[in-house]
Order: structure tokens, then C-alpha cells, then sequence
């Protein structure tokens, strides 16, 4: 009466232990196969962190507690003050740190612009502007059912504005009427989409799900456009970089990334000039570093997981 039971267990042992045997057997075939391609068939992240010295050109000098939790975005004005939002709230700061104002806003708020004295946020589905002192001058709906602010830079009569959920760049006019849009951005990961103005008055956008920099000109017409792909120093790693860009005196382009967290300069065809700060200046886990450029060509670096702003000069 037990034998069919006892066949039962004698075939089940049987068939695991072929298992295990075709599992040992696969492993002991595969196994040299991948190790006669060396030691350099391995990925290993720490390759990609190292940068060669010489191509560092900026160095720290500089710290700039941000006096509120939770930095989201910050921007700079022609006079040097510091624009820093933390979510509900915007911290104004004179160049050297020290405190000016603090007013509360309707957030939270992803992104912030300054234009003389006029400040621009970006939260949810609505552009607000207030002045200095912390009074609402306007806001407005952002152009579509879904809008969800991105970025957002005034220039001359208009202002542009990048959408999160349509991924989407709006030019608009100082009203918030619609005037032209591009359609083809594109975004995974990340809830920003960065712009700067060059000095020729270019407008220079991130398509950070292609990595690549788009280069347009009022009318909305595409001059230029590159993609930079790759982990090396030379590349936009991951899924979408640049994080953020912003654009010095000569044109040179400042681009944060993720992934692979560190600051570069590039020049408008594209090419690395030179490092800011290589990834060990940074905790790897950071998902965003905004970035500007003052009145004096330093480049700011708002660094959430230190909760400060970090400056960078030539050397």
C-alpha cells in the first residue's frame, strides 16, 4: 500500500537533485566563458566616479546655510540675493548668507525665477508672482487641463514654462496667455525640466529622457540640439540628465546630474571644457542639484542633502 507513495518520494529527491546537478553543471560551463574577458567585463560604478585631476577647474569656497528644511529650488538675482523655496515658504538671503525676508506662499512649490523685482513660482498647476516683500502681485492657471509647473524663466516680454505632466515648454506672454509651445520633450524620472538663457539670447532647454540640450531662439524655431549619452565624464548617465543647467558670462553651460552625481561645463557645441565638482564632493543618492550662476560668474550649487548652498569658483 506505501510503495506508490515511496515511488512518489523516490521521484520527486530524484528530479531535485537533477536539478541541482544541470544547475551546477550550466554554472561550471558559463563560468569561464565570462571569466576569460578579465577583470574589465565587470561593471564597477567606482570606474565612473574618479575624475583625472586635471580636468578639475573650479574649487569650493564657499557655504551657504539655508535657514528653512527641505530646500526645493533656489535662483539669483542681478545683485547677487539669493531666492531659496523650501516647499511652502521663500527664503531671501543677501549674496553673503545673510538673512533679508521669509514669507510664506501657496505650495509646494518646484521651481522659482527672479526677474528685477519680481519673484516667479512654480507650484502644481498655477504661476504666482510676488515682489521682495512677499506680496502677491498676480497668478494664473498654467496653459492646459494638467499642468504641472517644471521650470519656469522670464525673458524680456515673456516667460517660459516647462511642464511636468505633459512634458511640455510654454512660451507665454507676461499675462500668462499662450503664445507657442514645443511638444516633444522628454521626461521619466525626474520633476523638472531645466532652461537658460545664453548671452546671445538663445533660449538652451533639457530634454533630460533623451539627454540632450536643445538650443531655440524666440519664434520657437530649433537651432541646435545635442545628445550626450554614456557614464563617462564626456556623457548624461541614467535616465534623465542633466538635472539642471544654468549658463555663464561666455556662454560656457553648467549641467548638474543624477545617477552619477556631479557639475560639468560644456561648451554650446556640446563638448566637456572642465569639472565643477566630481562625484566624491557629493552624496550619490541626491536625485536633484539646482544650479545657477551669480553677477560674478560663481557658480551656486544648492545642495539638499547638505541643506546649503555650495560655491564654486575658477582657480
Amino acid at each position: 500500500m506505501r510503495k506508490p507513495l515511496q515511488d512518489k518520494l523516490v521521484f520527486g529527491v530524484t528530479l531535485v537533485l537533477a536539478c541541482i546537478a544541470a544547475y551546477v553543471l550550466l554554472s561550471a560551463v558559463r563560468r569561464p566563458a565570462r571569466d576569460s574577458l578579465g577583470r574589465s567585463f565587470e561593471f564597477r560604478m567606482d570606474d565612473f566616479m574618479q575624475v583625472d585631476p586635471a580636468m578639475i577647474v573650479c574649487e569650493e569656497t564657499g557655504f551657504i546655510p539655508v535657514p528653512q528644511t527641505a530646500p526645493v529650488d533656489f535662483a539669483v538675482d542681478a545683485g547677487g540675493r539669493l531666492y531659496i523655496v523650501c516647499e511652502n515658504s521663500v527664503v531671501i538671503l543677501e549674496a553673503d548668507g545673510s538673512p533679508l525676508h521669509t514669507f510664506a506662499v501657496k505650495g509646494p512649490v518646484s521651481c522659482v525665477a527672479v526677474d528685477e523685482d519680481r519673484i516667479y513660482l512654480g507650484a502644481g498647476n498655477i504661476i504666482s508672482v510676488y515682489n521682495a516683500n512677499g506680496e502677491l502681485l498676480e497668478e494664473f492657471a498654467g496653459p492646459g487641463g494638467n499642468f504641472r509647473a517644471a521650470g519656469i524663466l522670464p525673458h524680456d516680454m515673456f516667460i517660459y514654462a516647462t511642464c511636468a505632466e505633459n512634458i511640455n515648454l510654454y512660451q507665454l506672454d507676461r499675462s500668462g496667455n499662450l503664445m507657442r509651445q514645443i511638444d516633444d520633450l522628454v521626461l521619466f524620472s525626474i520633476p523638472r525640466i531645466s532652461m537658460a538663457m545664453d548671452p546671445h539670447g538663445y533660449l538652451w532647454v533639457a530634454s533630460p529622457g533623451e539627454r540632450q540640450l536643445r538650443k531655440y531662439n524666440e519664434e520657437f524655431e530649433l537651432i541646435d540640439s545635442w545628445t550626450r549619452i554614456g557614464r563617462t565624464i564626456d556623457g548624461f548617465s541614467g535616465c534623465c540628465n542633466p538635472t539642471d543647467i544654468a549658463i555663464r558670462k561666455d556662454g560656457t553651460i553648467v549641467t548638474t546630474e543624477k545617477n552619477i552625481v556631479r557639475v560639468k561645463l560644456m561648451n554650446q557645441a556640446g563638448e566637456v571644457t572642465g569639472v565643477v565638482a566630481a562625484p566624491d564632493k557629493f552624496n550619490q543618492q541626491i536625485n536633484h542639484l539646482a544650479v545657477v550662476v551669480d553677477n560674478h560668474d560663481r557658480i551656486l550649487v544648492l545642495d539638499p542633502h547638505l541643506r546649503g548652498i555650495r560655491i564654486f569658483e575658477d582657480k
